[in-house]
């Protein structure tokens, strides 16, 4: 497995099935990694592409969440003074919990107005921060699907960059014994896999972006914040 991000064993899964490609003739051994090099390629790639493309999704989700409770929240503090003195209604502070906070502030708001001195705006108050919270709430659970989903999708990745990197050291070290390892090909094989393998890299960083999506400096291909 590679001591490298997983981007740079992406980029090296196409240069890899053009180098068999060109030089499985060369020897019978590479011939026979046509057999496993390239479905083991093919399927890193799709994986990969997919994990990259859920990463999008939810990222995308991710952002209206933050816009749908940004929104709510701007609508309950826009809100809190005109009732600061109205009876019954509990001062509400800005928690950690918005959601939370947003339904105590509506239940006391709620009592006042089923009291003895209502106020005109409660009404247009109640509906206003109930269709709020109920959007941010719904942006939440779409939020928490897109994550499910992605989270799947990078631990497919894994599990196929894991495999291709097994096959791809194989390859390289047979093409180096094959043709030599002054030769254009193995250079160039190299120069972009870095040359330096690691057993367990590929495996920790793995289970570490699983563990933790923002770790955006161990995996920048599929990481939240990463680029591609």
């Amino acid at each position: 497995m590679l001591n490298q991000p997983m981007w740079r064993l992406r980029r090296l899964a196409p240069r890899a099935k053009q180098v068999l490609e060109r030089r499985k003739q060369a020897a019978p051994a590479l011939c026979a990694y046509e057999g496993f090099l390239v479905p083991a390629a093919d399927h890193f790639i799709a994986a990969y592409d997919e994990a990259v493309r859920q990463r999008g999704i939810w990222r995308n989700e991710r952002v209206r969440g933050r816009c749908a409770a940004a929104a709510l929240s701007m609508s309950m503090r826009a809100w809190t003074p005109l009732t600061r003195d109205t009876p019954g209604v509990a001062s509400v502070a800005h928690a950690d919990d918005l959601f939370h906070a947003v339904e105590c502030f509506l239940g006391s708001v709620e009592r006042a107005a089923r009291g003895e001195d209502p106020r005109p705006y409660q009404n247009v108050l109640l509906g206003e921060l109930r269709d709020k919270l109920t959007a941010a709430r719904e942006d939440r659970a779409e939020v928490e699907a897109a994550d499910r989903v992605y989270q799947r999708a990078l631990a497919s990745a894994c599990e196929a960059a894991e495999a291709f990197a097994a096959v791809l050291h194989s390859f390289c070290d047979c093409l180096a014994a094959s043709v030599g390892r002054g030769d254009d090909d193995v250079l160039a094989m190299d120069a972009v896999r870095g040359g330096a393998y690691a057993c367990d890299s590929l495996v920790s960083q793995s289970r570490a972006l699983l563990a933790n999506p923002g770790m955006s400096a161990l995996w920048p291909g599929l990481s939240a914040s990463g680029s591609v």
